[in-house]
């Protein structure tokens, strides 16, 4: 009731109606029976205790202590203590050693593997961060916050996937919160490979964050001008210092929910967004992407308007009649022509529409032409919704034979989980409906392939664009609403793409984060 009352006096009653209804539209999953039947037992664990494994890095956690619970801090202890995989070192920075109780807790922890710092004064998050950090002898290092718990299989499977691919630089894999009373798991976060586009929106990738220290040197551990959203900004700037990041699809770090946790009352730390506004401008800057970033309606996320650079010429292609259009839409450079008669015009960009379609916002093309003239966007898809209020479209999901319009037919007032359906986000695939194309991708893949009807070519082009180097961007801002429905694509339509692209459809959307529920 409380975090609701300071939603309500920040945001209004609005907002915070759409938030509650979220929550109910998205419920119906007992996560907390699926974590207790899908974590790792003892048998499990004795197994990782007794595997041989070729690679065995030393992996220093790094933990910055500042008046911690006192029974948190000692379950986060044990958390350590107890992992199946024994080549860890844990670093401790105690910020405040005037706290009797802490330092008796830590104390009382005699494995040589424990490693303390008394620290002369409190720092900061940063700086009493970036002590653990100069202890820390391991090849990799690992952000644990004082008050939460690692899984105890959680260290292995990061070894294990480091056995199979020597060369990443950071991994990260699901997590989930317990409750403060009776530690039970809920509001699980299943993540999606890494995902720019997403992590602009929302620090996704969090915990459990494990880097190569050589990296984490590299880009200068982590800076106090951002405290408060000092993982956003450190994730930002090794990510602009390497590809090599992998995502494992285990719940293996659970965040601690209590009073003065962010993870119950994100309002306890306010001071953490605006520093999260800083981090998502700097990293822009550094990767020449201008845009303007601002705060959402829900801590914690964030949106970018995108700035757009000249004014690019854009074709665009209509099916049927495209009066409409002329006069909804406020953008100099643009040609608007029947599908039909295009023949290989000089253009920049081109864009799909139909007759029938609802433009929302005059400036639709402006904001799709600032998306697409990111220079490793190929494709831009929009937010499609019906007459009757619904989704009909907030990417295309492709993976395991199985191809899927993400957030069809919910509510469009929602925003669906983790409140992707109103985030910038990388997908597989978009609809052509609506569709931004940069012509110079869609030149290098050689076009439209025959055959295929209208949804199966977004798929198929979208495959092919990424090919070439190039990726596919939702952007929720542009929404177009339609008279037609969007059907499911049929099960013909599956094992067409499933033949076209058969090793890609056989894996996981990478891109989509893996639900249970829906599974």
């Amino acid at each position: 009731m409380k975090k609701a009352v300071q939603y309500l006096k920040k945001y209004g009653i609005k907002p915070l109606l759409i938030k509650g209804l979220d929550k109910v539209y998205q419920r119906g999953f007992d996560y907390s029976s699926f974590y207790e039947k899908q974590k790792a037992g003892e048998e499990t664990l004795q197994s990782q205790r007794e595997a041989s494994l070729s690679l065995v890095p030393l992996i220093s956690i790094l933990v910055p202590v500042y008046d911690a619970p006192n029974k948190y801090l000692e379950e986060m202890l044990k958390s350590v203590e107890n992992q199946s995989y024994e080549n860890w070192e844990l670093c401790i920075a105690n910020g405040n050693p005037g706290n009797k109780e802490n330092k008796s807790i830590i104390e009382k922890f005699t494995d040589h593997r424990i490693r303390v710092v008394e620290l002369e004064e409190n720092k900061g998050i940063s700086e009493n961060t970036n002590h653990a950090l100069s202890m820390a002898q391991g090849e990799f290092i690992g952000l644990l916050d004082h008050d939460d718990v690692l899984a105890p299989n959680a260290l292995f499977e990061y070894v294990k996937l480091l056995n199979e691919d020597p060369s990443l630089d950071m991994i990260y894999s699901d997590e989930d919160k317990i409750k403060e009373m009776d530690e039970e798991h809920f509001l699980p976060n299943f993540k999606p490979e890494f995902n720019l586009d997403l992590l602009r929106s929302n620090n996704y990738i969090t915990h459990f964050l494990v880097v190569r220290r050589e990296l984490a040197l590299k880009v200068g551990g982590f800076h106090s001008d951002y405290d408060g959203a000092q993982d956003h900004d450190f994730l930002f700037r090794c990510i602009e210092n390497t590809n090599k990041i992998k995502h494992i699809d285990k719940v293996l770090y659970h965040w601690r929910v209590h009073e003065n946790s962010t993870a119950d009352n994100p309002y306890s730390k306010t001071y953490a967004y605006d520093s999260g506004v800083k981090a998502i401008s700097d990293h822009l800057t550094r990767w020449g992407d201008a845009g303007k970033v601002s705060k959402t309606n829900n801590p914690g996320f964030y949106h970018i308007d995108y700035e757009k650079k000249g004014n690019p010429k854009v074709l665009a292609l209509v099916k049927g009649d495209f009066s409409y259009f002329k006069s909804h839409t406020d953008y100099d450079n643009v040609t608007f022509c029947s599908r039909k008669e295009v023949r290989d015009k000089d253009c920049e960009f081109m864009v799909f529409l139909e007759e029938g379609m609802v433009i929302k916002d005059s400036k639709w093309l402006d904001k799709l032409v600032a998306s697409g003239m990111r220079r490793d966007v190929g494709m831009v898809g929009v937010k499609l919704v019906d007459r009757k209020g619904r989704y009909q479209h907030a990417g295309i999901f492709a993976g395991e034979g199985d191809v899927k319009y993400i957030f069809q037919g919910m509510p469009r007032i929602l925003t669906g989980y983790m409140h992707r359906g109103d985030l910038f986000s990388e997908v597989s695939a978009v609809s052509l409906k609506g569709a931004l194309i940069k012509k110079q991708a869609f030149d290098l893949t050689g076009g439209f392939l025959k055959g295929l009807s209208e949804e199966e070519r977004s798929v198929d082009l979208a495959f092919r664009i990424r090919e070439q180097g190039y990726r596919i961007v939702y952007n929720s801002d542009v929404m177009i609403q339609r008279k037609k429905g969007l059907p499911d694509f049929s099960e013909t339509s599956k094992e067409k793409l499933s033949k076209i692209h058969k090793e890609r459809m056989k894996k996981r959307d990478p891109y989509y984060y893996y639900n249970p529920k829906e599974a």
